[in-house]
């Protein structure tokens, strides 16, 4: 196997991607945080099938799990297996992906290999070599990647998967909670099952602090939403969420912990659209 390890996002400490400043800056305005936090959401949801060639398909497939790390493979369908490509991933900890593998290739099923010849990843000494994908995830932490030709950009295609889900059920209603910051200080929400263009009770407690809107579900039953958990003054805690209609009303609850401070803000909903940026070879 060609191993790839990535870290978890517990393990990073990092605030908001931020680097230190060459001089002191304005701290964001809580619309600024707002409008940052719906389009990371909207990105990460945007992430997926929609963004493939026509007839692509990347899949992650767990392959191992032992302890805390997981191990997966990447197969894919429907792409050309003459190409080579290009590897990307979108850590929780990134703004945009970031090239994870070069020289890719696919076998004859659709497993990513590294073959070992000229332009390819790998050795002579291991032709053929199925990548492995190693990582020891989060609660809640989402791994994204996307492979595309290297001499052609617009063959491509995009999967994501969430180890250790953070889900609830109530009869059709599913409620759903992604990570998508260090520390859990943005989380991603997503409603699905609900009835079509309904209102929904949505609900948020976080250490004392409440919020609760009534947004309404999109034509098929979907909600989705930007809600930054962390109160202000506190360093670590957890967020209960909940989305209410009917006789559903599931329930989540996703732990944070603050490296700053930051403002308090209400959540910020988001209208999932294809925004996700588009990999392509450097």
């Amino acid at each position: 196997m060609t191993p790839i390890r990535f870290l978890a996002v517990s393990l990073i400490a990092c605030n908001l991607y931020a680097q230190a400043p060459a001089k002191p800056a304005a701290p964001p305005t809580r619309q600024r945080i707002q409008d940052i936090a719906a389009g990371v959401v909207q990105s990460h949801m945007s992430w997926g099938p929609e963004l493939n060639s026509p007839g692509a398909t990347l899949a992650v497939m767990e392959t191992s799990r032992e302890g805390g790390t997981v191990t997966f493979s990447l197969r894919a369908t429907g792409l050309p297996k003459d190409k080579i490509y290009a590897l990307f991933q979108w850590p929780v900890t990134q703004m945009k992906p970031v090239p994870a593998l070069r020289g890719v290739t696919f076998d004859a099923d659709g497993i990513a290999i590294c073959a070992g010849r000229t332009g390819t990843c790998g050795s002579l000494e291991k032709p053929n070599d199925p990548i492995e994908l190693t990582a020891i995830p989060a609660l809640g932490e989402p791994y994204r990647f996307a492979v595309a030709a290297e001499d052609d950009p617009a063959i491509k295609a995009y999967t994501k998967v969430v180890p250790m889900p953070i889900e609830s059920v109530d009869k059709a209603c599913h409620l759903r909670g992604v990570v998508l910051m260090p520390h859990g200080i943005l989380v991603g929400v997503e409603a699905v099952g609900y009835p079509p263009d309904t209102v929904l009770d949505f609900h948020t407690e976080s250490e004392g602090e409440v919020h609760d809107s009534k947004p309404k579900s999109d034509n098929t039953g979907r909600y989705v939403t930007a809600v930054l958990p962390v109160k202000a003054g506190e360093r670590v805690g957890n967020v209960r969420i909940s989305a209410a209609a009917g006789a559903c009303k599931p329930e989540i609850s996703v732990p944070w912990s603050a490296p700053v401070t930051p403002a308090s803000v209400t959540p910020a909903p988001v209208t999932p659209v294809p925004a996700a940026p588009a990999p392509s070879p450097e």
